[in-house]
């Protein structure tokens, strides 16, 4: 049996019965590369808006380190009288103090409701 070779340069074809589903298919899938390739291109400038606002904001911040570093050396060194410091016991009482009276006022208001309750039935029964 002799084997025909096929040439690189020659035309392959294969006949196809229903060409209209396969062309369907196609160019949906053309349509799906175009649209990814619109969302990576957007990516793209947005990643390259991203590291040009970077750039710009530590151009700033080094701008204002200096400035910062400069009124530093201009300003006098002044000690400031430090404030008192109130003990933290004295806090955790004032705490309690507040947390019993929050308790009562809400066991009175309970109560008086209660009592508001027992007088409406009261008067429903009467």
């Amino acid at each position: 049996m002799a084997k025909k070779k096929v040439a690189a340069n020659e035309d392959f074809f294969v006949n196809v019965p229903d060409p209209a589903p396969i062309k369907v298919a196609l160019l949906e899938c053309r349509k799906a590369i175009l649209e990814s390739m619109k969302i990576f291109r957007k990516f793209r400038e947005i990643r390259k808006e991203k590291n040009e606002e970077k750039t710009k904001l530590r151009k700033q911040l080094r701008e204002i380190s200096s400035i910062l570093n400069k009124m530093r050396a201009i300003m006098p060194h002044v000690n400031l009288p430090t404030e008192e410091i109130v003990p933290k016991e004295s806090m955790k009482e004032e705490k309690q103090v507040s947390a019993q009276r929050a308790p009562k006022r809400t066991e009175i208001e309970r109560i008086e409701s209660e009592l508001e309750d027992i007088e409406r039935k009261l008067s429903t029964l009467g």
